[in-house]
């Protein structure tokens, strides 16, 4: 399971979130948020991405949600 990010737009009420899936891919993450928020998130970035927005100084005052987990099916 992979750790995938996603940010909310400002009028979502979650402008200062950030909502954190595990997930064995990007379609499956995104399936989820779609499950919990609809289309009320903003953006969605891999660790690397996220890591490398956190480098840049993005996003530093953005709380954490509790994190999703994506039950995988066997």
């Amino acid at each position: 399971m992979e750790k995938h990010y996603f940010t909310f737009g400002q009028a979502s009420g979650f402008s200062d979130r950030h909502q954190v899936v595990l997930a064995s891919s990007p379609d499956a993450a995104r399936e989820l948020m779609i499950k919990y928020f609809g289309n009320a998130w903003a953006f969605q970035y891999t660790e690397g991405e996220w890591q490398e927005s956190l480098a840049q100084g993005f996003f530093k005052r953005n709380q954490p949600m509790e994190i999703i987990i994506r039950e995988e099916e066997a």
